[in-house]
C-alpha cells in the first residue's frame, strides 16, 4: 500500500524560506588582495555598519580615506577608561586587535575578518586588485 505525504501550504513555504536562507547565507570567499576606488562618506558609512556586525554590534569610527592604499585595516582595542579619570588605564590590553583584509572576488569587493573568519560583501564599494 502506498503512502501518501501530505504536506501544507504553511509548511511548504516555511522550507523553501529555510532553503532560501542557507543559500542567502553562503559566506563570501575572499580573492585577491584590494582597494578601495570610491572613498565616499557613504562607502566609509557602509564599512561602519559592516565591521560592527563583524564585530558583534561593536560601535567603531573610521578615516574617510580606510583602505584606500592598502587591503589591510588594524583595529587597535579601545584603551580601559577609569570612572575617577579620562585618562586611560595603563597596564596590559585586555583583548588583541582585530584584522581585516579587503579583497576582490569577480567584480564584487569581501571584507573579510581574519579573526572570526568571517566576511561580507561590500554593497556600494568598488575596489581593484593591488599586488
Amino acid at each position: 500500500m502506498r503512502k501518501r505525504l501530505h504536506i501544507s501550504i504553511s509548511g511548504a513555504m516555511t522550507a523553501l524560506g529555510l532553503l532560501l536562507t542557507a543559500c542567502a547565507s553562503v559566506a563570501p570567499t575572499a580573492g585577491a588582495p584590494a582597494v578601495l576606488t570610491n572613498a565616499s562618506p557613504d562607502v566609509t558609512a557602509s564599512l561602519e555598519e559592516q565591521i560592527s556586525v563583524l564585530l558583534n554590534g561593536r560601535k567603531i569610527t573610521l578615516a574617510p580615506d580606510v583602505l584606500t592604499t592598502t587591503p589591510v585595516l588594524i583595529l587597535d582595542p579601545r584603551p580601559l577608561i577609569s570612572l575617577s579619570s579620562p585618562n586611560p588605564l595603563t597596564g596590559r590590553a585586555q583583548s588583541r586587535p582585530n584584522h581585516f583584509y579587503l579583497s576582490r572576488n569577480a567584480s564584487k569587493c569581501v571584507l573579510t575578518h581574519k579573526e572570526s573568519g568571517r566576511s561580507v560583501y561590500l554593497k556600494h564599494a568598488k575596489c581593484r586588485v593591488v599586488k
